[in-house]
């Protein structure tokens, strides 16, 4: 089962840094989705494949939810 939100990274500081905490993440589940782009979100170069200036997708297992919501939700996350 699968959990998803919306981050906005507008920075390249602050995609580094999303990287940084995704690479704590024991999980390669994790994806970034904008349009019908679906990439890795412990990648850098498939981050920035995407249209930053919108917030996009970010789709995650339900095991990783209490890491994701800590660490990424409340910094980048979007309602």
């Amino acid at each position: 089962m699968t959990v998803q939100s919306k981050v906005l990274l507008p920075t390249i500081t602050d995609v580094k840094e999303f990287i940084a905490v995704m690479n704590t993440c024991a999980s390669d589940d994790v994806v970034l989705k904008s349009g019908r782009y679906v990439v890795n979100a412990k990648s850098l170069m498939g981050i920035f494949s995407l249209d930053l200036d919108m917030p996009v997708d970010i789709e995650f297992p339900v095991e990783v939810h209490t890491l994701i919501k800590d660490n990424i939700l409340e910094r980048w996350g979007t309602t």
